[in-house]
């Protein structure tokens, strides 16, 4: 499935050339540190972390030290899985991180949803003093 929908560094540059026409910021997730080198030549506003990707903490840990925000999907993670990547981000001294509560299935079921859990990452992340 990576294979089939994965972008070649030709189309980052035709992609992150036609949104720059439109006024739109581009972002691509990085599944790989030369992946982060691609988006960091150009210029991107922030990192996106895919839920696969949440434990990868060499990953986390390059893209923390470039001082971009950092956007996490947690959409296949625990709570205690979430919290270590929030650390090690931390860690490497970047504290501009946003967490998405995601849907790993595709179309989801309504009683896959469970949007309960984005009330729960706030209480547990933001209201905690954790992310702001």
């Amino acid at each position: 499935m990576v294979t089939k929908y994965y972008l070649r560094e030709d189309q980052h540059h035709l992609l992150n050339d036609y949104c720059q026409q439109i006024g739109v910021d581009f972002c691509s997730t990085p599944f790989s540190e030369s992946e982060a080198d691609l988006l960091e030549s150009l210029n991107i506003p922030f990192y996106k972390i895919a839920s696969m990707d949440v434990n990868n903490f060499r990953l986390l840990d390059d893209v923390a030290r470039r001082g971009k925000p950092v956007v996490i999907s947690t959409g296949m993670s625990t709570i205690s899985e979430i919290e270590q990547a929030v650390k090690v981000i931390e860690k490497a001294g970047n504290d501009n991180i946003a967490l998405l509560h995601c849907i790993s299935i595709y179309p989801p079921l309504y009683e896959d949803i469970h949007l309960r859990n984005i009330e729960m990452l706030f209480q547990t992340f933001w209201l905690s003093g954790r992310l702001l």
